[in-house]
């Protein structure tokens, strides 16, 4: 009959499995794909509302540093004439 390397019904065998092999690790793929680009738009969310409550933060910050500024200036006098 066919030399092993020749038999072409042990060589349809190889190739499916080859395919079945190349299909499960596309199904994989695309699964981590997605897990991934869920988890950047997850990211993305979070940066976003840290940078608002940064700015939030700075705004406070501003403001307490304004009023601190007040309280620590001298009392403003008229000046008297002479």
């Amino acid at each position: 009959m066919f030399p092993k390397k020749l038999n072409p019904i042990r060589r349809i065998r190889e190739l499916t499995e080859e395919l079945s092999h190349t299909r499960h690790e596309r199904d994989q793929a695309r699964k981590e794909t997605g897990r991934l680009q869920r988890e950047t738009e997850d990211l993305e969310r979070e940066l976003e509302r840290i940078k608002e409550e940064n700015e939030q933060l700075r705004k406070e910050l501003e403001l307490a540093q304004r009023a601190a500024r007040r309280q620590a200036a001298p009392p403003y006098r008229l000046s008297r004439r002479r």
